[in-house]
């Protein structure tokens, strides 16, 4: 496992401002393993996520968005929590690369344009795709920028650096991206959405994220990676597979109570 990303797709049952659109809440990857090369593990996230995003377009989904965490939201990982200089480095490096990314995708004809801005509000972003605890980080970290608490204050004092990169993400850096995947003018429904079938391990984040803390699975090396991940596809296999025997033998009584009826 060297890659999560976790997304909402918004069909047409969802609340209106949503409907048709995607909203990629958290985008990650393990450490760099053995002779890996970081480069190399960046092109193939790059395809990874491009192929998402016509796989988005094809099944009639219009718009597309992402979002760079603040800084000072902790919890902004699915595979390793990180201290404030590396979410501070990560941030921008971040915005940088989704800014690559669209640019990519826009002359690959994949997606008909974006818009990116330091605000949602600002571009065709509605806030309500992002779920409460995003919200209230948001909330924080504009607090954050008028008025630091006295931890904050006191790592952005220790280290000049850090305090200069709080600096460019607040005032430079774009961390609200709307991605029109289809023209406007071709704009479609809202599709009808045939959920597939999801384990609890990865329904949320942040569900995944307390199951690996709780069951000490670990991304830091390649052994740990490589018994984490057999560990958690043999749980996601197993869930799945109870799910579509439950499934099946409700609708085997469902057809056989059909046939009581009929008889």
């Amino acid at each position: 496992m060297l890659f999560g990303l976790h997304l909402h797709e918004f069909g047409a049952e969802s609340y209106p401002a949503n409907q048709g659109r995607v909203y990629v809440q958290c985008i990650d990857s393990t450490p760099l393993y053995g002779n890996e090369k970081g480069e190399e593990r960046q092109m193939l996230l790059s395809a990874i996520i491009l192929g998402y995003f016509e796989y988005a377009r094809l099944s009639g989904f219009n718009m597309l968005h992402l979002h760079v965490p603040p800084p000072t939201s902790e919890d902004g990982y699915i595979f390793t929590e990180r201290p404030l200089d590396v979410r501070l480095r990560a941030s921008i490096h971040l915005a940088h690369w989704y800014h690559r990314l669209l640019e990519l995708a826009v002359r690959n004809e994949i997606v008909s344009g974006y818009q990116s801005s330091g605000e949602c509000t600002e571009i065709d972003f509605p806030p309500s795709v992002l779920d409460p605890d995003e919200a209230a980080g948001e909330t924080h970290f504009r607090a954050c920028l008028s008025q630091p608490p006295p931890l904050l204050l006191a790592q952005l004092n220790a280290n000049p650096q850090s305090s200069e990169m709080l600096e460019v993400i607040a005032n430079q850096t774009a961390r609200f991206f709307t991605v029109n995947l289809l023209p406007l003018d071709q704009q479609v429904h809202a599709p009808e959405l045939s959920w597939p079938t999801i384990t609890s391990p990865t329904a949320r984040r942040q569900r995944f994220v307390w199951l690996c803390e709780m069951e000490g699975y670990y991304f830091h090396t390649l052994a740990h990676a490589m018994y984490s991940t057999m560990m958690l596809v043999t749980c996601m296999v197993g869930e799945q597979v109870l799910s579509m025997r439950e499934e099946a033998a409700m609708r085997e009584q469902e057809a056989v109570a059909a046939m009581s009826k009929r008889g």
